[in-house]
């Protein structure tokens, strides 16, 4: 019974040893085989009974016995060995291993030795990827903006990184073995029991905290904590100062804004009442105003009039809401009327004159009258509103028009009386020139003939004959100058252009002003047909010269007589002088000026006056030559 039983246990046994899955055999001091496990079929693809008797150099191969060598010799000297090797085996599958190798010592000699060789692959993997794992946490631990702490069970810390260094301006050295109460601001002390009594109920704790820094300055943070499986405790720091500061800042807008909001309601129901003042005075600037005032909109409806409006268009304030503004305008204006409102709207001008010549409107009672008006335009909201002010100018234009006769009789008295004026100059010229200066040239002869029928006289009494003779030839000479400045006989004798040239040689001899004349070839043959023309452009020429030479300090002046477009005339007299200014045309005794605008004026003609320091005076006649026009005085150019 105890063979039997002590067969089974050994062959137990065997079975055992033979499927284990670590690689089990005996290597004697030879280092010959002596017994090999099935696992060596799986590890090198060989028979385990045939490695009995095989080298160990041939199973390993030269570069891995090469590497086991040195536990080889060592376990032989009888030092149990334990290492890793990297197994190539069938396939070209590598296995991680763990090699044990166990003298057996017999006597005190090494007779051999025991090797198991265990597969650890998926044990070396774990741990690799658990080394990785720790790596990449302890980077995340160390890189994180947020402070992190880690405690042992008694709360004493055991490990920070160095964004929690930087935030409480300890070095690590200084904050391992404290506890949070050490980080603590002395008022925060009373929340602590609370915050460990959730800790340890296996809750989340997420509170803000004052802590102190190094320094003694506070920090605010947000400390996210929790208890581990294991007993430990790991903390999370966030340091909220900027997130305070703005809080602060937007606590102290918001009360800035409440106040600004306060004040702007203040201003607003302030703006309101003024608003209401100013809408009541304008109503009633609106309501008594003296000239009509018309808003309509878009569509050019009425939507507003005054008192004053509906006086005008004799009719009652609500019959002409709502109605159009068509009805006051002649049909004969409206679809002008409409392109002219349609125009305006478009622009950007905020207001002007409508028409930009007599404006008729039409009462409601059929009457036509003249009115001046001007329209603005404003928009409120998204409508658009024009407004039109009237001013009926009917007594204006009556007014305007018998001015304008009086202006038409008047020119017609200065042509007649500057007809008169050159009729009187020519008698008295012509009697000045028939009867004293015949006078005058009778008495110098009789004073010359007495002079030379009486030798014998004395030298004296000669003496006053020859000066009674000087006198008569100085009478003469003033005379021929005054027959001259009254009605030049060159004129009738050789037309305006000699008279002009002259006239323009004398103001050269006596004032020493260069003066030049330049007539167009076929202005002077016409001018002979026209000879109040000629007069005009003559005494117009005449009174320029002389305030040439009594304004103007001028060194010369340019007389230029030639054609213009219409068959007109144009005379330009241009001097180099001081020039006119505004206020010089405007003095009350400015009467040469005014007499050339008047002659001007008589023939339907233009004159222009214009001056600046720089450039001196310019004075520009225009006559047609066919027939007298309209005058334009354009003297203040």
């Amino acid at each position: 019974m105890d063979r039997d039983r002590l067969v089974g246990e050994t062959a137990y046994e065997h079975r055992l040893v033979a499927n284990l899955p670590s690689m089990l055999a005996y290597w004697d001091a030879n280092l010959r085989c002596r017994f090999a496990n099935q696992a060596y079929r799986h590890w090198f693809g060989v028979d385990p009974n045939s490695l009995v008797g095989t080298s160990l150099r041939d199973l390993l191969g030269p570069e891995l016995f090469a590497l086991n060598e040195p536990h080889i010799r060592a376990v032989l000297s009888g030092q149990e060995q334990l290492f890793e090797r990297s197994v190539p085996g069938p396939g070209g599958v590598t296995r991680e291993s763990l090699a044990n190798y166990v003298p057996d010592i017999v006597e005190g000699t090494v007779v051999g030795f025991l090797v198991q060789v265990m597969d650890i692959t998926k044990v070396k993997a774990t741990h690799d990827a658990l080394k990785e794992a720790e790596e990449y946490l302890r980077q995340l631990f160390e890189l994180s903006h947020e402070g992190i702490l880690v405690a042992d069970e008694a709360g004493r810390y055991t490990d920070v990184n160095d964004s929690c260094c930087h935030m409480l301006g300890y070095a690590r050295t200084e904050i391992i073995g404290k506890t949070f109460e050490d980080l603590l601001a002395p008022s925060e002390l009373h929340r602590l029991p609370t915050a460990r009594a959730e800790m340890l109920a296996g809750g989340v704790h997420v509170q803000e905290w004052m802590l102190l820094r190094r320094d003694g300055t506070a920090l605010p943070v947000e400390v996210r904590a929790r208890r581990l499986s294991d007993g430990r405790r790991v903390g999370l720091l966030l340091d909220i100062t900027d997130h305070k500061r703005i809080l602060a800042a937007e606590r102290a807008t918001a009360m800035q804004l409440e106040e600004t909001v306060a004040e702007r309601t203040a201003e607003l129901r302030q703006a309101t009442n003024d608003l209401q003042v100013s809408e009541a005075r304008l109503r009633g600037i609106f309501d008594s105003a003296s000239e009509g005032i018309i808003t309509t909109d878009a569509n050019q409806i009425i939507v507003e009039a005054n008192a004053a409006a509906a006086r005008m268009f004799r009719c009652q304030v609500g019959d002409m809401l709502g109605t159009s503004v068509e009805l006051f305008i002649p049909q004969r204006y409206r679809a002008a009327h409409a392109q002219e409102v349609h125009k305006f709207g478009e622009g950007t001008s905020g207001a002007r004159p409508m028409g930009q010549q007599e404006v008729v409107a039409l009462r409601a009672d059929g009457q036509e009258f003249p009115i001046e008006a001007s329209i603005s335009q404003v928009t409120v909201g998204s409508q658009k509103l024009f407004t039109v002010i009237h001013r009926d100018v009917t007594s204006q234009a009556q007014m305007l028009a018998d001015l304008r006769s009086a202006h038409a009789e008047l020119e017609k008295l200065v042509s007649a009386m500057d007809r008169v004026q050159e009729d009187e100059r020519k008698r008295i010229s012509r009697e000045i020139h028939d009867d004293l200066q015949q006078t005058l040239t009778a008495i110098k002869m009789n004073v010359t003939a007495i002079a030379l029928a009486h030798l014998e006289l004395p030298s004296s009494e000669h003496a006053l004959l020859s000066e009674v003779a000087a006198l008569a030839d100085t009478a003469m000479d003033s005379t021929r100058r005054i027959i001259r400045d009254l009605r030049p006989p060159m004129i009738d004798e050789l037309g305006l252009v000699a008279a002009l040239e002259s006239l323009a040689n004398q103001t050269a001899q006596r004032h020493r002003i260069e003066c030049r004349v330049d007539v167009s070839p076929n202005v002077s043959t016409a001018l002979q047909q026209k000879p109040s023309i000629t007069t005009c452009l003559y005494r117009v020429t005449q009174e320029a010269l002389n305030n040439v030479v009594r304004h103007a300090n001028a060194t010369r002046v340019d007389i230029t007589l030639e054609d213009a477009p219409g068959g007109q005339v144009l005379l330009r007299i241009c001097d180099d002088g001081v020039g006119l200014l505004d206020a010089d045309r405007k003095k009350a005794g400015s009467f040469g000026l005014l007499g050339m605008r008047e002659r001007v004026r008589a023939l339907g003609g233009r004159i222009s006056i214009h001056g600046s320091p720089a450039n001196g005076t310019t004075v520009e006649v225009t006559v047609s030559m066919p027939s007298a026009q309209k005058v334009v005085d354009r003297s203040a150019d």
